[in-house]
């Protein structure tokens, strides 16, 4: 039930019942919000900004006329004089805006999007402050740029107040571009970053930033409800549960979805949707419906689609926490709108070729990832502007978690002709058609597909680099998703894979509905694990350094002991620090007769001699034998054997093929 408190603290049933009150009394919800905020729990961060908005969508023109009510609280200590909200669709008004600089776009005049607002009204006071609205650009001065806008109030808004305003606004849809607008050649729309949205109060200043080419968003929780009007013919899925019948009148159909606890609100509209819903459910999670939006021509699809869904909320569930929110809707998007593959509060977009064959795991791989942003993301709601890699890394590192339980270990990548592995997605596709898959595929593990744009942008930027000062795309990404993965993979490899689920698993607990930072991250990390992992955080987080261990020298000799005849054989094995982070490593000395010694160097000086006295001769050496550190950079020097007069021949034959792989793999995942 969508007001059920079940599972929920109690104070939030005041927040709840001022949701009956918006469509007659703002000033009444205003106060019952006060008083929920008033309650004792700190522990979440729900209720802050609440939004009812109304929105007609107009095909012909691609646009949108609204009315939205925000009631915002002032949870800060410090009275505010002024508000600030995100204008995210000017982004798209001309070639000069910060989104298109950074990018590198140009977007032509009939593909360009904005939005106007028309009116600005204060109602505790009814003083309309239309014109006190000002253009402002605190990340780059570029006046050119309006995607942030600040509202000078006549009245401050008293620390623990709250405050409401009426904003009518319109909006002209781009042409699909960074996952929102309009599909060409199809009766298509996504609408995502649509409505005015207020920014972030922290510590009695705004948090705020312009729309940038490489960032995501960053916004308060509160209750949604939202009345969503289009022609009669179309299909609607949203954030939240869809209350009542569509209300039809005139030619057009009105549907109303609200949605609690959520920081964003989507849609899409489309007449072409085939629309499927099941119900997923396991012992000891609660029941979850599962609307599925599919394209005809990916109709075969939806049994994918489902499973792949039911896999996360199956996995997520037990791992971390059961999934909250009554409903999840997966938007499968036509293949010429660019709005595939992100995610909302309670909705994910997914998308795959038009033609997959069974072992390509393109629905499967998306789908479980935008699912994960449920709770990296949606619920553990951290800044994505200024840390990016906490929501993006810890879900890249979910799904390849969810993807290994699931469907094996080793999921990801193609090869062409048999030989040369690709990046995850085919190397090229036409008309839908992927090609890379038709030929063959080759299996490597995950987060071994991680490295090659790793690689590439080791040294580029350190992780905790805001993301709109990134070198350039690829750097993004390395510093968002690659090099995160990486390096939670590598903490995984110090704490063990239990006591990792234990760290994650409390994170969401703590963290849910709440805004945490890395320091939080950290925090938990130190604290279940019970060890101090501070030089692991300086190092891979906020530095540029990379790992690499190798093995310089394996040498040996025998003793004979005169009196007994029995021989021992004293081994020196010399190992290397190549890169500059320093940690602990594994080493195995492996014998002739199967055995092995295993001892572990600190990692600290630049190299190390090892000596072993064994009654069998050694046959080789090897650092990190089982994978415990997956950033290492060249693993074609981890490990030596004693008696191979070809070993250095195919150490640098290997080393020659694994760059060459490097290099063709990350031209695939950029074709």
């Amino acid at each position: 039930m969508i007001f059920s408190l079940a599972g929920r603290n109690l104070w939030q049933q005041p927040r709840r019942l001022a949701w009956w009150f918006w469509k007659s009394s703002p000033v009444v919800a205003a106060l019952l919000l006060v008083s929920a905020a008033a309650a004792p729990s700190q522990t979440t961060l729900t209720g802050i900004a609440n939004y009812k908005i109304d929105v007609r969508l107009d095909p012909g023109a691609h646009s949108t006329d609204a009315e939205e009510i925000l009631s915002w609280h002032n949870t800060s200590g410090t009275a505010v004089d002024r508000l600030l909200f995100h204008l995210y669709p000017n982004a798209f008004k001309s070639n000069n805006t910060t989104f298109m600089r950074e990018g590198g776009r140009e977007i032509s005049p009939a593909a360009r999007g904005w939005i106007d607002i028309i009116k600005f009204v204060d109602l505790r006071t009814n003083q309309n402050l239309t014109e006190n609205i000002r253009y402002i650009q605190p990340d780059d001065g570029n006046l050119h740029d309006s995607t942030i806008i600040m509202v000078q109030l006549k009245r401050p808004v008293r620390a623990r107040d709250s405050v409401s305003v009426s904003i009518d606004f319109q909006e002209r849809l781009p042409q699909a571009v960074s996952r929102s607008g309009w599909a060409p050649g199809r009766e298509f729309y996504f609408v995502s970053q649509w409505f005015p949205k207020i920014g972030v109060l922290e510590n009695g200043a705004w948090n705020c930033h312009q729309f940038h080419a490489f960032t995501e968003f960053f916004s308060d929780f509160g209750t949604y409800d939202v009345n969503i009007t289009v022609p009669a013919n179309y299909i609607v899925g949203a954030c939240g549960e869809l209350t009542g019948e569509p209300q039809k009148s005139n030619g057009t159909v009105t549907y109303e979805y609200v949605a609690h606890d959520v920081h964003d609100f989507a849609w899409t509209a489309s007449p072409d949707f085939l629309s499927e819903t099941r119900t997923f459910s396991y012992e000891g999670l609660p029941e979850t419906k599962v609307v599925l939006l599919l394209q005809p021509e990916h109709s075969g699809l939806a049994d994918r689609y489902f499973a792949a869904v039911d896999t996360a909320i199956k996995y997520f569930g037990f791992w971390y926490g059961p999934y909250p929110y009554p409903v999840i809707t997966v938007v499968d998007p036509p293949r010429t709108a660019h709005v595939g593959g992100m995610e909302y509060p309670t909705l994910i977009t997914a998308g795959t070729e038009d033609y997959t064959l069974k072992d390509f795991l393109s629905p499967e791989v998306v789908t479980i990832h935008e699912f994960g942003h449920q709770y990296w993301y949606a619920m553990v709601a951290n800044n994505e502007f200024e840390e990016a890699w906490l929501d993006e890394g810890l879900n890249s590192y979910s799904t390849g978690k969810v993807l290994e339980k699931a469907y094996g270990p080793n999921t990801s990548v193609f090869r062409i002709a048999d030989v040369y592995p690709v990046y995850l997605y085919p190397l090229a596709s036409f008309q839908g058609l992927p090609i890379a898959p038709i030929i063959g595929k080759v299996w490597i593990h995950e987060p071994y597909n991680r490295l090659p744009l790793y690689l590439d942008y080791d040294k580029t930027d350190p992780i905790s680099k805001y993301g709109c000062m990134a070198f350039d795309r690829g750097s993004y990404r390395t510093i968002a998703y690659n090099k995160p993965e990486l390096v939670l993979r590598t903490l995984e490899g110090v704490l063990g894979p239990d006591m990792m689920g234990d760290v994650l698993r409390t994170y969401f607990e703590e963290y849910k509905f709440r805004h945490p930072t890395a320091a939080d991250f950290e925090r938990v990390c130190e604290r279940v694990s019970g060890k101090d992992l501070g030089w692991f955080f300086d190092q891979f987080i906020d530095g540029t350094g990379t790992v690499d261990f190798g093995v310089k020298s394996i040498d040996y000799y025998r003793e004979t002991d005169l009196s007994s005849g029995a021989s021992t054989y004293v081994t020196t094995v010399v190992v290397t620090r190549n890169g500059e982070i320093k940690m602990p490593v594994d080493l195995r000395l492996s014998l002739d007769d199967g055995s092995a010694v295993d001892t572990v160097w600190d990692g600290q000086s630049s190299w190390r001699s090892f000596s072993f006295r064994t009654s069998v001769p050694p046959d080789y050496a090897v650092l990190d034998r089982s994978g415990k550190i997956p950033i290492d950079m060249d693993y074609a020097d981890n490990s030596l054997r004693v008696h191979s007069l070809l070993s250095p021949v195919f150490k640098w034959v290997g080393k020659i093929l694994n760059y060459f792989q490097n290099v063709l793999m990350t031209v695939g995942m950029l074709a």
